[in-house]
């Protein structure tokens, strides 16, 4: 069985590739790379499902009261920069798929002559 500190660094390793994503993402948003964002879109859930894991992991071997309230908050601000970016991207991918919608075409009222 791993240690509690093996454990810890688990959770560090996978919350550094949630960070990693996030950025990744957010860099791609910035450079236009519409494609490359909807390709990398789904991988970041996976990315945050298994920081979750190795959090859990490593939170439930945890005894101090401390130790479990700093580990709620670690995972609290992972959480929040995951989904702060993630919402970000969201909104950037519905707000392109709009813009490459083609618009209709103005409507010309048909006359009689």
């Amino acid at each position: 069985m791993a240690s509690v500190e093996d454990l810890r660094k688990v959770r560090t390793v996978e919350k550094t590739r949630v960070t990693k994503r996030v950025n990744e993402l957010r860099r791609l948003v910035i450079e236009d790379a519409y494609s490359d964002v909807v390709d990398k879109f789904d991988s970041i859930k996976a990315v945050f499902h298994d920081f979750m894991q190795a959090h859990d992991a490593y939170s439930t071997r945890l005894q101090d009261e401390a130790d479990i309230v700093a580990s709620e908050k670690y995972f609290s601000d992972v959480e929040c920069s995951y989904i702060n970016g993630l919402q970000g991207v969201r909104d950037y991918i519905k707000s392109e798929s709009k813009d490459s919608t083609p618009p209709n075409p103005p409507h010309t009222p048909h006359t009689s002559q």
